[in-house]
Protein backbone atom coordinates (compact mmCIF):
# COMPACT_ATOMS: atom_id res chain seq x y z
CA UNK A 1 0.00 0.00 0.00
CA UNK A 2 1.32 3.39 -0.94
CA UNK A 3 0.42 6.10 1.55
CA UNK A 4 -0.25 9.54 0.09
CA UNK A 5 1.05 12.23 2.42
CA UNK A 6 0.50 15.51 0.55
CA UNK A 7 0.90 17.01 -2.89
CA UNK A 8 1.42 20.27 -4.71
CA UNK A 9 1.56 21.34 -8.32
CA UNK A 10 4.42 23.17 -10.01
CA UNK A 11 3.40 24.00 -13.56
CA UNK A 12 2.37 20.74 -15.18
CA UNK A 13 4.14 18.60 -12.59
CA UNK A 14 2.41 17.20 -9.52
CA UNK A 15 4.79 16.59 -6.61
CA UNK A 16 3.44 14.10 -4.08
CA UNK A 17 4.83 12.89 -0.78
CA UNK A 18 4.49 9.12 -0.50
CA UNK A 19 5.98 6.44 1.72
CA UNK A 20 7.08 3.02 0.52
CA UNK A 21 8.02 -0.08 2.50
CA UNK A 22 11.21 -1.57 1.05
CA UNK A 23 13.23 -4.44 2.59
CA UNK A 24 16.67 -3.61 4.00
CA UNK A 25 19.65 -5.93 3.54
CA UNK A 26 22.16 -6.00 6.37
CA UNK A 27 25.26 -8.15 6.75
CA UNK A 28 25.24 -10.35 9.82
CA UNK A 29 28.03 -9.70 12.28
CA UNK A 30 31.19 -11.47 11.15
CA UNK A 31 29.83 -12.37 7.69
CA UNK A 32 32.38 -11.75 4.93
CA UNK A 33 31.42 -10.26 1.56
CA UNK A 34 32.35 -13.55 -0.11
CA UNK A 35 29.92 -15.44 2.14
CA UNK A 36 27.25 -12.77 1.64
CA UNK A 37 27.68 -13.05 -2.14
CA UNK A 38 27.23 -16.82 -2.02
CA UNK A 39 24.20 -16.71 0.29
CA UNK A 40 22.41 -13.99 -1.69
CA UNK A 41 23.12 -15.67 -5.04
CA UNK A 42 21.86 -19.01 -3.71
CA UNK A 43 18.67 -17.43 -2.35
CA UNK A 44 18.01 -15.64 -5.66
CA UNK A 45 18.58 -18.87 -7.59
CA UNK A 46 16.12 -20.80 -5.40
CA UNK A 47 13.35 -18.23 -5.76
CA UNK A 48 14.04 -16.00 -8.79
CA UNK A 49 10.47 -14.73 -8.96
CA UNK A 50 10.72 -13.48 -5.38
CA UNK A 51 13.93 -11.50 -5.77
CA UNK A 52 14.18 -10.46 -9.43
CA UNK A 53 13.93 -6.65 -9.78
CA UNK A 54 12.86 -6.32 -6.13
CA UNK A 55 13.86 -2.92 -4.69
CA UNK A 56 16.09 -3.12 -1.62
CA UNK A 57 17.95 -0.75 0.68
CA UNK A 58 21.41 -1.79 1.90
CA UNK A 59 22.52 -1.07 5.47
CA UNK A 60 26.17 0.00 5.19
CA UNK A 61 26.84 0.61 8.89
CA UNK A 62 29.43 -2.22 8.90
CA UNK A 63 31.08 -1.20 5.60
CA UNK A 64 34.53 0.31 6.04
CA UNK A 65 35.48 1.94 2.72
CA UNK A 66 34.29 2.91 -0.75
CA UNK A 67 35.79 -0.20 -2.39
CA UNK A 68 33.86 -2.46 -0.02
CA UNK A 69 30.69 -0.44 -0.65
CA UNK A 70 31.13 -0.80 -4.41
CA UNK A 71 31.51 -4.54 -4.15
CA UNK A 72 28.50 -4.85 -1.85
CA UNK A 73 26.32 -2.93 -4.30
CA UNK A 74 27.56 -5.06 -7.19
CA UNK A 75 26.68 -8.24 -5.26
CA UNK A 76 23.11 -6.97 -4.77
CA UNK A 77 22.72 -6.02 -8.43
CA UNK A 78 24.18 -9.32 -9.62
CA UNK A 79 21.53 -11.13 -7.55
CA UNK A 80 18.91 -9.38 -9.70
CA UNK A 81 17.76 -6.85 -7.11
CA UNK A 82 17.32 -3.12 -7.65
CA UNK A 83 19.33 -0.95 -5.28
CA UNK A 84 17.02 1.81 -4.03
CA UNK A 85 19.60 3.41 -1.73
CA UNK A 86 21.80 2.93 1.33
CA UNK A 87 21.19 3.52 5.02
CA UNK A 88 23.30 3.40 8.18
CA UNK A 89 25.72 6.07 6.91
CA UNK A 90 27.81 7.40 9.80
CA UNK A 91 30.01 10.47 10.20
CA UNK A 92 29.37 11.67 6.65
CA UNK A 93 30.89 8.51 5.19
CA UNK A 94 29.84 7.73 1.59
CA UNK A 95 28.21 11.14 1.16
CA UNK A 96 29.81 11.37 -2.29
CA UNK A 97 29.07 7.79 -3.35
CA UNK A 98 26.40 8.88 -5.81
CA UNK A 99 23.87 6.59 -4.09
CA UNK A 100 20.65 7.81 -2.45
CA UNK A 101 21.19 8.18 1.30
CA UNK A 102 18.13 7.10 3.27
CA UNK A 103 17.26 7.54 6.91
CA UNK A 104 14.37 5.94 8.75
CA UNK A 105 11.65 8.36 9.74
CA UNK A 106 10.07 5.81 12.03
CA UNK A 107 11.23 5.06 15.58
CA UNK A 108 12.55 1.56 16.20
CA UNK A 109 10.51 -0.30 18.81
CA UNK A 110 12.16 -1.15 22.08
CA UNK A 111 13.56 -4.65 22.43
CA UNK A 112 11.77 -4.90 25.76
CA UNK A 113 9.45 -7.86 26.25
CA UNK A 114 6.71 -5.46 27.29
CA UNK A 115 4.31 -5.17 24.33
CA UNK A 116 2.83 -1.70 23.69
CA UNK A 117 -0.89 -1.17 23.28
CA UNK A 118 -1.77 -1.22 19.61
CA UNK A 119 -4.73 -1.07 17.28
CA UNK A 120 -5.76 -3.91 14.97
CA UNK A 121 -6.61 -3.59 11.30
CA UNK A 122 -9.17 -6.22 10.29
CA UNK A 123 -9.41 -7.30 6.63
CA UNK A 124 -12.82 -8.96 6.15
CA UNK A 125 -11.94 -11.01 3.04
CA UNK A 126 -9.00 -12.23 0.99
CA UNK A 127 -5.92 -10.26 -0.05
CA UNK A 128 -5.32 -11.01 -3.71
CA UNK A 129 -2.08 -11.21 -5.65
CA UNK A 130 -0.52 -7.80 -6.24
CA UNK A 131 -2.27 -6.22 -3.25
CA UNK A 132 -0.43 -4.91 -0.20
CA UNK A 133 -1.91 -4.17 3.22
CA UNK A 134 -0.11 -2.25 5.95
CA UNK A 135 -1.24 -1.80 9.55
CA UNK A 136 0.32 0.55 12.09
CA UNK A 137 -0.65 -1.96 14.78
CA UNK A 138 -1.55 -5.59 14.19
CA UNK A 139 -3.34 -6.99 11.13
CA UNK A 140 -5.98 -9.74 11.16
CA UNK A 141 -7.03 -11.21 7.83
CA UNK A 142 -10.35 -13.09 8.02
CA UNK A 143 -9.70 -14.73 4.65
CA UNK A 144 -6.51 -15.85 2.89
CA UNK A 145 -3.41 -14.05 1.62
CA UNK A 146 -2.94 -15.14 -1.97
CA UNK A 147 0.37 -15.73 -3.74
CA UNK A 148 1.92 -12.40 -4.73
CA UNK A 149 0.05 -10.50 -1.97
CA UNK A 150 1.75 -8.90 1.02
CA UNK A 151 0.73 -8.12 4.60
CA UNK A 152 2.91 -5.73 6.62
CA UNK A 153 2.38 -4.78 10.25
CA UNK A 154 4.14 -2.95 13.06
CA UNK A 155 2.70 -5.63 15.35
CA UNK A 156 1.32 -9.15 14.89
CA UNK A 157 -0.19 -10.73 11.78
CA UNK A 158 -3.07 -13.22 12.03
CA UNK A 159 -4.42 -15.00 8.95
CA UNK A 160 -7.55 -17.09 9.51
CA UNK A 161 -7.23 -18.67 6.08
CA UNK A 162 -4.11 -19.74 4.15
CA UNK A 163 -0.97 -17.62 3.93
CA UNK A 164 0.42 -18.09 0.41
CA UNK A 165 2.02 -14.66 -0.06
CA UNK A 166 4.31 -12.60 2.16
CA UNK A 167 3.88 -11.63 5.81
CA UNK A 168 6.17 -9.06 7.45
CA UNK A 169 5.46 -8.53 11.15
CA UNK A 170 7.12 -6.14 13.61
CA UNK A 171 8.58 -4.05 10.78
CA UNK A 172 9.53 -1.18 13.13
CA UNK A 173 11.76 -3.54 15.11
CA UNK A 174 9.21 -5.26 17.35
CA UNK A 175 10.98 -8.55 18.06
CA UNK A 176 8.08 -9.90 20.12
CA UNK A 177 5.68 -9.77 17.17
CA UNK A 178 4.25 -13.05 15.91
CA UNK A 179 2.69 -14.43 12.73
CA UNK A 180 -0.19 -16.87 13.24
CA UNK A 181 -1.97 -18.59 10.35
CA UNK A 182 -4.45 -21.43 9.88
CA UNK A 183 -2.47 -22.89 6.96
CA UNK A 184 1.12 -22.01 6.09
CA UNK A 185 2.22 -21.95 2.43
CA UNK A 186 4.05 -18.62 2.50
CA UNK A 187 6.49 -17.21 -0.03
CA UNK A 188 8.31 -15.13 2.58
CA UNK A 189 7.93 -14.22 6.24
CA UNK A 190 9.79 -11.84 8.51
CA UNK A 191 9.74 -10.56 12.07
CA UNK A 192 11.62 -7.34 12.85
CA UNK A 193 14.71 -7.52 10.61
CA UNK A 194 14.90 -11.32 10.24
CA UNK A 195 13.64 -12.64 6.90
CA UNK A 196 13.13 -16.11 5.45
CA UNK A 197 12.16 -17.02 1.90
CA UNK A 198 10.09 -20.21 2.08
CA UNK A 199 10.92 -22.08 -1.12
CA UNK A 200 10.22 -25.27 0.82
CA UNK A 201 8.32 -25.92 4.03
CA UNK A 202 10.45 -24.65 6.95
CA UNK A 203 11.30 -27.06 9.74
CA UNK A 204 8.44 -27.23 12.21
CA UNK A 205 5.64 -26.55 9.74
CA UNK A 206 2.98 -29.25 9.40
CA UNK A 207 0.73 -28.90 6.36
CA UNK A 208 -2.96 -28.27 7.05
CA UNK A 209 -2.19 -27.34 10.67
CA UNK A 210 -2.35 -23.92 12.37
CA UNK A 211 1.17 -22.46 12.59
CA UNK A 212 2.83 -19.69 14.59
CA UNK A 213 6.06 -17.95 13.63
CA UNK A 214 8.13 -16.32 16.38
CA UNK A 215 11.58 -14.78 16.66
CA UNK A 216 13.76 -16.81 19.02
CA UNK A 217 17.49 -16.29 19.61
CA UNK A 218 17.75 -14.20 16.46
CA UNK A 219 16.13 -16.83 14.22
CA UNK A 220 12.59 -17.52 13.03
CA UNK A 221 10.96 -20.54 14.65
CA UNK A 222 7.90 -22.29 13.18
CA UNK A 223 5.47 -24.02 15.52
CA UNK A 224 2.59 -26.07 14.10
CA UNK A 225 -0.12 -27.70 16.19
CA UNK A 226 0.38 -31.44 16.02
CA UNK A 227 -3.22 -32.36 16.81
Amino acid sequence: MTVLRNSRNIGGVSIMGRSYLIPTLRLRDGLSLDAFDQELAAAAARAPGLYRNSPVVVDVSAVTDVQELGRLCEIVRRAGMTLAGITGVQDGKFQNSGLPLLTSGRPVASASNKRPAESTLVIPGNIRGGQQVYGHGSVTVLGSVHEGAEVIADGDIHVLGTLKGRALAGVTGNKSAIIAVTQFKAQLVSIADVYMACEENPNGVIQQKPTRVILQDGQLSFLSQSS
